[in-house]
């Protein structure tokens, strides 16, 4: 009985080591493609590079765009409005809301997203863009 239990756990070990090696050879094989692959697409990356080197080297050179500067946008300070401050009012001036008539005409989810709160702020933006409608109008 015991030379049973002794062949069958030798058996069982012998089995489980060679299961384990051809996994190995397996993952060593799938490594080695990756590996292949990896380097012919460096390879295409480095011509593609060098094309576009050529290219740029022989491009002519780009003429002038033909659009006019902007004219510099007038601040409005946008801090009078309830619930706006500082913070707020430099989050949407780069946002490239800078005035009450372009605060006024903005929809809420636009506005909610340039002045980027945190969760724990609570903010109104669609009050926002009533009182920068009334600022806009003179009232």
């Amino acid at each position: 009985m015991f030379r049973f239990l002794f062949t069958l756990t030798i058996g069982v070990v012998l089995g489980f080591i060679l299961a384990k090696m051809r996994e190995n050879v397996a993952d060593q094989s799938r490594l080695r493609e990756a590996r292949d692959e990896a380097i012919r697409y460096r390879a295409q990356m480095a011509a593609a590079r060098q094309s576009a080197a050529a290219e740029v080297t022989t491009a002519p050179p780009a003429a002038e765009p033909a659009i006019a500067p902007a004219e510099p946008v007038q601040n409005d300070d946008l801090t009078r409005i309830n619930g706006i401050g500082p913070v707020f009012q430099s989050r949407l001036r780069a946002a490239g809301l800078h005035t009450y008539a372009q605060l006024a005409v903005s929809d809420s989810d636009t506005v909610r997203a340039a002045a980027a709160a945190a969760d724990w702020q609570k903010i109104e933006p669609e009050r926002w863009i009533e009182e920068a409608a009334q600022f806009a109008s003179g009232e």
